[in-house]
This record gives structure tokens, C-alpha cells and sequence, in this order.
């Protein structure tokens, strides 16, 4: 009896494969990738596809605001890492102008994300400028849901909800099993980002002072929580006055 032939699962039934393209106009277009390694569920490309299709705007914040797989394919991880630096930098401004900050990116940021960009579809059109334009449309964009969702913070959350943490500084006591003498440790920290697995990246508060020493105004903005806890804690106000506070 012949051998029937091997069936070809039909196409909605592969996990989809996908990748971001740059146009020579500056649009940004989510694709099928016939080359790709690396699938998504299908509610995460649909999820996608139904933002990208909007705008590059709406794209790139749900992009780099949700909660997605950490194994991107590498288009997609690229151009999440540039709308996730756009929400890390809203969620570390003053809330009450925070989009008027976020506006703004800094050139030198940008300069180093594109030389750190993997082989694009349309990469010979990624500049400084078109990423300056790109970061304005997120701003719009986030400006647009915030309105739909009363404010920007609320929106973020339905996305992510440890996007509350980012931008805030925490202190932190910690059982110091190497000297007796002295069994706890002080450490101050602020929340710069989220990392691999959605999970809030906390650097010394030390590293501010080297991190935004060319940006007084987001120094000042990161620090203004502490001024305001040095007021009500006799503890606190002495390590900020002896700046033992940006030390373990």
C-alpha cells in the first residue's frame, strides 16, 4: 500500500516568525521573516502587529513597555531596547513634566544604540536624526494613551506593572553575614530600567553622580526624593549630609 505523503502543517498553525524593517521614509514595518530562528506566541505577534499597524509611535511603546519574551529575535530586541530607554526615561522625570523631559533624547545615547545595532532590514537608513524623530512619535503616542487611560502611569501598568518601580530610589538593609560586628548593610539604589526577564535593574545611587554628571537637571530630579526624605528622617538627612548615602 503506498505511503501517503507528509503533510505540510498549514501557516496559522506555525509559530509566527517575524522582524522589523526600516523603510527609506523612517516607517518601521513588523513583517514575516522567512529567515528568522526565533517564534512568538501568537498573542504576542498579534499583540504587536495590532500596535505597529497604528504607527511606529503606538509600535514602539507597546514594543518597549510590555511584557515580553527576552529572546527577541534581534530586530525586535533592537528596537525594544530603544522604546524601553524612552520609558525609563519618562519614568525617571518628574512625573508632573515627565513628558516634556522624555522629549528630548540625549544625541551621544542614541550614536551608541545605533553602533550597537545588529544586521536590519533598512539599517542603512538608522541615524541619529530619524531615531530623535522616532522618540518624538513615542512621546505622542504615550501622550495620546495617557489620555485614554487618566494618565501615563496608569497606561504603563497595564502593560508592565514594574514600570512604578523605575526611576525611584530605595534603600535597603541587608543582613552582613561576613562581620559580626557590624551584622547589617546600608545601601541606597535607584531603579534605572528593567532588564532580561522584566525585572527592575537597581545601581547604586552612587552611579548617578557618574551616570548624569553631564545632566544636572535629572540628577536633581533623581535626588529630589531623598532632599525630601532628609526633612523627616534625622537618619537620613545625616547621610546625605555626610554623602555616606551614595556609599554601602
Amino acid at each position: 500500500m503506498p505511503r501517503s505523503p507528509k503533510q505540510t502543517p498549514p501557516i496559522e498553525s506555525r509559530p509566527p516568525l517575524l522582524r522589523i524593517a526600516l523603510s527609506p521614509t523612517g516607517r518601521l514595518l513588523l513583517e514575516h521573516d522567512p529567515a528568522g530562528a526565533s517564534t512568538l506566541a501568537q498573542r504576542t505577534a498579534d499583540a504587536l502587529e495590532s500596535s505597529f499597524r497604528t504607527g511606529n509611535g503606538d509600535g514602539l511603546l507597546y514594543l518597549g513597555a510590555a511584557e515580553l519574551p527576552a529572546d527577541l529575535p534581534p530586530s525586535l530586541a533592537f528596537w525594544r531596547r530603544f522604546g524601553r530607554s524612552f520609558v525609563a526615561r519618562y519614568c525617571s522625570a518628574e512625573q508632573g513634566d515627565g513628558l516634556a523631559t522624555a522629549l528630548e533624547p540625549e544625541s551621544t545615547d542614541l550614536a551608541e544604540l545605533i553602533a550597537t545595532a545588529p544586521e536590519l532590514l533598512g539599517g542603512e537608513y538608522l541615524t541619529v536624526d530619524l531615531l530623535t524623530a522616532l522618540w518624538r512619535e513615542i512621546a505622542t503616542s504615550l501622550r495620546t494613551q495617557s489620555a485614554q487611560h487618566g494618565d501615563a502611569q496608569g497606561y504603563l501598568a497595564t502593560l508592565n506593572p514594574a514600570w512604578h518601580l523605575v526611576g525611584r530610589v530605595c534603600f535597603h538593609l541587608a543582613e552582613n553575614k561576613r562581620n559580626p560586628a557590624r551584622p547589617f548593610a546600608f545601601l541606597a539604589t535607584y531603579a534605572a530600567g528593567l532588564g532580561r526577564g522584566d525585572k527592575v535593574q537597581h545601581k547604586p545611587l552612587g552611579e548617578a553622580l557618574r551616570e548624569y554628571a553631564h545632566d544636572r537637571e535629572r540628577l536633581l530630579t533623581l535626588l529630589a526624593p531623598v532632599q525630601r526624605a532628609a526633612k523627616q528622617s534625622p537618619l537620613i538627612a545625616e547621610l546625605v549630609g555626610s554623602k555616606a548615602v551614595f556609599q554601602p
